[in-house]
């Protein structure tokens, strides 16, 4: 029997029995290994930090399979499915599940230089890399980063790879030292409204790009002041309650832009397996680190205390998985 984790309710988390039925032709199914917690959406999700009305409130029901962010084997192929073997791995955008059935378009594969707990985190950086190609990045910006959470390092990571001049505000210094293995230019800790003098200290003025990882609505005010006139705030995180974040003069008077960037919004020359190739050949060139982001590693078991973790404690965790590995799971 296969078993995978659910809500079943604000705050009450299960590990369940299902069955994920029988294979069909034009199929796949993975075996999963390992599978990463988005600590942001899947939090806002699980403790309910959302407005009634909101695309939040339509998409979290009960029973909710929760998470995205999947590493596995491939177990079984259909009969019409081509270029899947036994035996080869992939990532895939499905919950925290044992194995999954899927069409072959929902697989990525990973090449044998990069880790399972690397590629888990290939969704994150998916979300990551929207802000250089629909968020008006160039070629060494000058770009201040809002949150040095998982989308926060994903982000920094590759405006860094796009040779970006980068400074990082979170009020965490743990985090901000991953950030420095990252490759950041400059950290500052504490607030978003003090981070403001740290950056055109660093730049010697405000700069063309801001980004907001954070999701939290009150950041969405207090960042528009921090850009460059004629700049641009890019908005990365998700808040649960949008009509919370509130224009102020800049976006009139100062002529600040606003451009919000999501998973989403793939086109035809950014698409998510370019994207996950590009990552992947980062990781190999030594251009995108992964090292010391993993933190907190549960058996899927164990799936009540991981939640309270990411919940309660937040702050001291960035990367928090599952081991799915056969030895593993009960």
């Amino acid at each position: 029997m296969a078993k995978k984790i659910v809500f079943q309710g604000k705050g009450h988390v299960e590990l369940i029995d299902f069955e994920t039925g029988e294979l069909t032709a034009d199929h796949v199914r993975l075996k999963t290994t390992c599978s990463l917690i988005s600590t942001g959406t899947e939090g806002i999700c699980f403790n309910r930090l959302f407005a009634p009305g909101t695309h939040w409130d339509d998409w979290v029901k009960y029973p909710f399979a929760t998470g995205y962010c999947t590493v596995g084997t491939v177990i079984e192929v259909g009969s019409e499915v081509s270029g899947w073997k036994i035996g080869h791995r992939a990532f895939a955008r499905v919950v925290h599940a044992s194995e999954h059935l899927v069409k072959p378009s929902q697989l990525f594969p990973i090449p044998d230089s990069v880790s399972d707990t690397d590629a888990m985190w290939s969704a994150l950086s998916m979300i990551g890399s929207m802000v250089l190609h629909t968020g008006d990045i160039r070629l060494e910006d000058d770009v201040a980063i809002i949150g040095a959470g998982p989308i926060g390092q994903m982000a920094l990571r590759w405006c860094v790879a796009a040779g970006c001049n980068t400074i990082i505000c979170d009020p965490v210094l743990m985090r901000l030292e991953m950030a420095r293995a990252g490759g950041v230019g400059a950290v500052f800790q504490g607030s978003v409204g003090e981070f403001g003098s740290a950056i055109e200290g660093f730049f010697g003025a405000k700069p063309r790009i801001v980004i907001d990882t954070t999701g939290i609505a009150s950041v969405f005010s207090a960042a528009l002041p921090l850009v460059r006139n004629f700049g641009t705030l890019v908005l990365l995180g998700d808040t649960g309650d949008p009509s919370q974040q509130c224009l102020t003069p800049d976006a009139l008077r100062r002529g600040v832009r606003i451009h919000a960037c999501h998973v989403s919004h793939e086109t035809s020359d950014w698409f998510e397996s370019r994207i996950h190739q590009q990552f992947y050949r980062l990781l190999n060139a030594g251009r995108f680190s992964i090292d010391g982001l993993n933190t907190h590693r549960f058996l899927p078991h164990e799936c009540v205390d991981a939640y309270s973790l990411t919940s309660t404690k937040r702050a001291e965790t960035m990367g928090v998985w599952f081991d799915w590995s056969k030895s593993s799971v009960p």
